[in-house]
């Protein structure tokens, strides 16, 4: 596996990986090289069938992630500079193409990008200290990713009033809106996200990957598109050891061991 510079990759148990953006001293801000290797963890994640669940963070305690490094930015050639937005991108549709569900401890800033980022993910635990904005509209730049996708998250009007005016707001308000599936204390982020990802990850892994592709697809697509993969992927799973293992787990009346086959 490659070597990380920007980032730190940890398996833990129970087969969860924890994502960490490594640059605390710039609140975590993504550039060329974290870009690439958020990337490459993602995929890297998608080749390893072992691994049931990620844990995406920052490092610290003051940003999940702060956006884009526009210092770094503004110092690249033109080419590179864009080169840079390119990478954000596909960066962002790495992480919502991860193929286990994904959960952001979001322990701190997330602005710009980092709400981006953190709308990528499944689901969302925000410390209460945690602050949100999508911000770019007042660096004249369009937040394509959020534009696109807060409407469907949380309306059309709420997502106007963020887009468009910039504004920073709070974790609790994030929750309001239905960005944030979770607030709690700060100590207590990564915790209960490692909680959630647990629970997952006891569940039957190739059910998991399949319900977290159908619910995108019902996002994403129409209800007769998501309908026909869902009638084709249940007759899919009855046939798999993990099913046969679920139903003999519940007639036993003890915990199913899953295998993802």
């Amino acid at each position: 596996m490659t070597a990380y510079k920007d980032i730190l990759w940890d398996e833990l148990d129970d087969g969860i990986v924890r994502i960490t953006l490594n640059r605390p001293e710039i609140r975590n801000a993504v550039g060329l090289q974290m870009a690439g290797e958020i990337i490459d963890a993602a995929r890297e994640v998608n080749r390893r069938p072992e691994l049931r669940a990620v844990v995406l963070t920052g490092a610290g305690d003051r940003a999940f992630c702060a956006g884009a490094n526009l210092k770094e930015r503004k110092s690249l050639p033109p080419d590179q500079a864009w080169e840079l937005v390119r990478r954000l991108k596909v960066m962002a549709g790495a992480i919502e193409d991860i193929e286990v569900p994904v959960v952001a401890a979001i322990n701190g800033f997330a602005l710009a990008g980092g709400t981006h980022y953190a709308i990528c993910c499944d689901l969302r635990v925000a410390a209460e200290h945690a602050t949100f904005g999508v911000t770019e509209v007042k660096l004249g730049i369009i937040p394509g990713g959020p534009a696109v996708k807060l409407s469907r998250l949380m309306g059309r009007g709420r997502a106007n009033e963020i887009v468009l005016t910039g504004r920073w707001f709070s974790a609790q308000e994030a929750k309001e809106m239905g960005l944030v599936d979770h607030v709690v204390p700060g100590p207590r982020v990564l915790d209960k996200a490692m909680e959630i990802a647990r629970e997952i990850a006891a569940n039957a892994p190739l059910a998991v990957k399949a319900a977290k592709k159908l619910i995108r697809l019902s996002y994403e697509t129409n209800l007769a598109v998501a309908n026909e993969y869902q009638e084709t992927v249940r007759q899919t799973l009855e046939t798999t050891e993990d099913c046969r293992e679920g139903l003999a787990a519940f007639a036993e009346k003890r915990p199913p061991r899953f295998k993802g086959r």
